[in-house]
């Protein structure tokens, strides 16, 4: 049986394909998806979510079905997801006027598959509330954590952080902490994540539906943690993807 690496193109350079050239495994594609897998083939899908049929989906071993990376790349379905599973979360709601209600900073969502902090305002209590499909309660946020989790327990942390100051850019959105802002997830001289991190990030991935999956976890100075997001093709690079393939090769 074949094992194979379900990327959105050969050609792109996509996070991800790193891990599948040390893995060894052969790159598929969408396109080229069903005139290449056979029964009982391996797949590890990074993040694509196309429509597969209930025949194909059962006549394969899949590492994160692509339903359940649907699931992951809307904001809206993984909180739902979440809740449902009672796994402590942001709070949120689709109705705008319980938005308001909450009286203090709302993140008015207007993509649901929004990556790196695009399509958000941030609302402040006396700001009028634009109309968005997701408002997300602004959570005290002390410091924020990346869990890399599969298989029911975390295999690698990392902790956000803003670069050295000759490495930041010239402008910034205050309150959005991405790449674009200068922040990035830190593998060395993190601060000691609270206790039972590493067990709510497993169980927010499994609740995804996902084998695998990054998440993002904020945590405020009494150390209660929240589950931000699910990512089922997170940015990789260095440790990161060692500890993917190391992942990948366990259960391989």
């Amino acid at each position: 049986m074949a094992t194979y690496f379900l990327a959105k193109s050969r050609s792109t350079a996509i996070s991800g394909l790193e891990i599948a050239g040390l893995l060894g495994t052969k790159i598929i594609t969408p396109r080229t998806f069903l005139t290449r897998v056979r029964y009982g083939d391996t797949i590890i899908n990074w993040g694509r979510s196309f429509p597969v049929a209930d025949d194909v989906t059962q006549a394969l071993r899949w590492l994160n079905p692509t339903r359940a990376a649907a699931v992951s790349s809307n904001k809206l379905k993984t909180l739902q997801y979440l809740r449902a599973r009672e796994i402590a979360a942001l709070e949120f709601t689709t109705d705008k006027e319980v938005a308001v209600g909450w009286g203090c900073r709302v993140f008015a969502r207007h993509l649901l598959r929004g990556a790196g902090g695009r399509g958000i305002d941030i609302v402040l209590p006396d700001e009028p509330m634009p109309d968005a499909p997701l408002y997300t309660k602004g959570f005290p946020k002390d410091r924020e954590y990346r869990v890399h989790a599969g298989r029911g327990q975390a295999f690698f942390i990392q902790q956000k952080r803003l670069v050295r100051e000759e490495r930041r850019p010239l402008g910034h959105t205050p309150g959005i902490r991405n790449y674009a802002n200068g922040w990035i997830f830190a593998c060395k001289d993190i601060d000691d994540p609270p206790e039972g991190i590493e067990d709510l990030a497993a169980r927010a991935v499994a609740a995804c539906g996902l084998d695998f999956g990054a998440v993002d976890v904020l945590v405020d100075k009494n150390n209660n943690a929240v589950v931000c997001e699910v990512n089922s093709a997170p940015g990789v690079d260095g440790s990161t993807v060692d500890a993917y393939v190391s992942f990948f090769r366990s259960i391989l």
